[in-house]
């Protein structure tokens, strides 16, 4: 294997947003990182946005193994449960629909804006989630690595989106690792835990790092927490307005309309 390049790499703190911590490594990066739209590093126990819709794209959130609380997610098509430390809940919004998540204590985590195909932004939105004994695990030298989507290591998660040919590994990383990655796919690395501990290819002083597509993979070293991204690019015109990601203008005009008519349903605020 040979290590990719890095593209830019930068170091990213959060800020205050209505009772929450958040941190934004991916607009910090500047890149196209195409099928990933964006990425909240989030901590905190309040709701700082309340219900709200999506369309066009996937809200993936995947809550640290840390994390000490847990979420409650509702959305207009009838979810209503709870995820904790180590689990993903995906909620491809596609042609609309409306959620809210609410922290049950304090939430440590990512979400992440994932692209869909035009083939399918005009899907029936679908909600799903991997319970963390879901989640294939292994041990690699010292560190363990979850498989969150995607395929690593021998094993693949039972994590299905509509976005193709897309990885989300979260690793506790002790020593060196090696982590394959296909030269086609764009890819970035957020380090959660032990900047100035962990080394990205080559890079110690950086909690986001984005790489070049000249190798087929990420070397890790030292010790901490890290979550690696990467995915196919899907080559896809983006049209986007708030949360309304689509391929064209009229149908990003069109899922505002359907919004404001109520066609993606109604979700009431979480009772005090």
């Amino acid at each position: 294997m040979h290590p990719r390049s890095v593209l830019r790499a930068v170091s990213v703190r959060a800020q205050p947003a209505g009772g929450f911590a958040i941190a934004r490594p991916l607009a910090a990066l500047g890149l196209n990182l195409d099928p990933f739209l964006m990425v909240d590093w989030f901590s905190g126990d309040t709701d700082p946005f309340g219900p709200h819709p999506h369309a066009g794209f996937s809200a993936v959130s995947w809550l640290l193994p840390s994390s000490v609380g847990r979420i409650r997610n509702r959305d207009t098509l009838g979810d209503d449960t709870y995820f904790g430390g180590g689990e993903l809940h995906w909620f491809e919004a596609a042609q609309g629909a409306i959620h809210n998540e609410t922290p049950d204590g304090v939430v440590d985590g990512l979400q992440i804006f994932v692209n869909l195909p035009l083939a399918h932004k005009h899907a029936p939105p679908r909600t799903y989630r991997a319970h963390h004994t879901d989640i294939p695990t292994v041990d690699v030298g010292l560190s363990f690595v979850r498989v969150v989507v995607g395929s690593a290591f021998g094993v693949t998660s039972p994590v299905v989106p509509r976005t193709p040919d897309i990885g989300l590994i979260d690793i506790e990383l002790k020593g060196e690792l090696q982590l394959p990655i296909p030269r086609s796919h764009n890819a970035f690395v957020v380090v959660t835990d032990g900047q100035g501990r962990v080394t990205v290819n080559g890079i110690s002083d950086a909690n986001a790092v984005a790489l070049g597509h000249d190798g087929d993979a990420v070397v890790l070293e030292g010790r901490g927490h890290v979550v690696v991204f990467h995915g196919e690019p899907l080559n896809e015109p983006v049209f986007a307005a708030g949360p309304f990601v689509m391929g064209n203008r009229a149908d990003l005009q069109d899922a505002i309309l359907r919004y404001q008519r109520g066609d993606m349903g109604v979700l009431a605020p979480v009772d005090d």
